[in-house]
């Protein structure tokens, strides 16, 4: 299972190469004729243009001494990647419905491949976390809560930061702004 699903990933990142390899020689025509790109297209090229992670993220997997402990290892955002590199190769088709056959066995069957036992189901479920697909910023009532918590906690900013990039993939939450949100936690 792992050498097929490895090479779903593989067949997926050379898929998002050749769409942003074409973008790219377009922009450098662009460049070459000294038409200005936008400040969207600059933005594009840091992040969805950029594809080391996703590359990191198949080498990782594919260094690891088993695909399915390599995937389990792998982070929120990482399993984010690994979504976007099994739309990109055309296989998250099968598995929508397969995920529509079987919901409470939907991160098994997108993840590994296989269906858990009827007693894990449960345990995947609660187990489940947001999956990263573009930074946002946090709203108030989340700096609230966040700031809540913090200073319920040993008032700990790293900690506060880890407790919650889990359940906030999006906002991308580290001490740094855990820091300045206690900075301004006057004004609120």
């Amino acid at each position: 299972m792992g050498l097929k699903s490895l090479k779903i990933l593989k067949k997926g990142l050379k898929t998002l190469q050749n769409e942003v390899k074409a973008k790219k020689e377009h922009l450098q025509a662009q460049l070459a004729a000294q038409k200005p790109i936008s400040s969207e297209v600059e933005a594009w090229l840091d992040q969805d243009g950029n594809l080391v992670d996703f590359v990191a993220v198949v080498d990782t997997l594919e260094t690891a001494s088993d695909y399915e402990r390599g995937l389990i290892e792998l982070d929120v955002q990482q399993q984010g990647l690994i979504r976007k590199l099994r739309e990109a190769a055309g296989d998250l088709a099968k598995t929508v419905e397969k995920k529509q056959k079987h919901t409470a066995c939907s991160y098994w069957t997108f993840t590994l491949g296989t269906e858990p036992k009827a007693k894990d189901t449960a345990k995947v479920k609660a187990k489940q976390a947001p999956v990263f697909i573009k930074k946002e910023v946090a709203t108030l009532k989340q700096q609230i809560e966040i700031l809540d918590w913090h200073n319920a906690n040993e008032k700990n900013q790293s900690k506060t930061a880890k407790h919650f990039a889990p359940l906030y993939p999006n906002l991308v939450i580290k001490q740094p702004l855990i820091s300045a949100w206690v900075k301004e936690e006057v004004k609120w």
